[in-house]
Parts: structure tokens; C-alpha cells; sequence
């Protein structure tokens, strides 16, 4: 009976172990602020161009609200590439706001993107 008793506790640890190292890998792609640029390029568009089409997934009305501070702002957009919309979204929302990241004139609502990345 001792003899069961160790590879049983072995292998219920190396699945704990091999669980941990999967859900660390998921958490690091698929976390809150994975695809938030592509989101709030999409809304940024949403407004200026009456574009729904880069992020149809989601309901338009938070994210609007969520960039109303930008509004204000003049902001660079990238040139649409004409790919699929999740391509779309994702691409040019990660070049958006890499353009935009300038400190020194960086709008109130990428302080607070910025700030909650932080958090997480």
C-alpha cells in the first residue's frame, strides 16, 4: 500500500504544478488589457468616422463613453489596411496608441489606460 501511495502524490502534484504553469501562460495572453488598444482605437473611430464595423463584437455604448476625453484631442489614426476587423482592431489599436504615446501631450483617458494596466 505504501508503494501506491508515493506515485500518487507525485503525479497529483506535477498536475498542480503543470496546472499552474498553463494558467500563467493564459493569464499573460488573454489578460483584461490584452486587446484594449484595439478597443479603444475602435470607439476613437466609432466617433470620428461613424465606423462600427473594427470591433462588431461588443455593444458600442461603453466603449464611446470610455473615450470621450479623447475626443478633445488631436489624436493620429493610423490608415485603415482594409484586413478582418479583429486584425483591424488589434494592429492598428496597438500602432495608435504607440503613435500617440508622447508624454509630454498624452491625453487624460492614456493616463488612465496606462494607469490600470499597471494594476493588473
Amino acid at each position: 500500500m505504501h508503494r501506491l501511495k508515493m506515485p500518487v502524490w507525485f503525479l497529483a502534484g506535477a498536475l498542480i504544478l503543470l496546472q499552474m504553469i498553463l494558467v500563467a501562460v493564459i493569464v499573460h495572453g488573454e489578460s483584461l488589457t490584452f486587446d484594449e488598444a484595439g478597443q479603444i482605437f475602435a470607439s476613437y473611430m466609432m466617433w470620428h468616422s461613424g465606423d462600427y464595423g473594427l470591433n462588431p463584437e461588443h455593444p458600442p455604448l461603453v466603449k464611446l463613453v470610455a473615450t470621450l476625453p479623447l475626443l478633445q484631442e488631436k489624436l493620429w489614426v493610423p490608415t485603415l489596411k482594409q484586413r478582418w476587423f479583429k486584425s483591424e482592431a488589434y494592429r492598428d489599436g496597438r500602432e495608435f496608441m504607440e503613435q500617440n504615446d508622447d508624454p509630454g501631450r498624452r491625453p487624460d483617458g492614456f493616463r488612465r489606460q496606462e494607469q490600470c494596466a499597471s494594476r493588473v
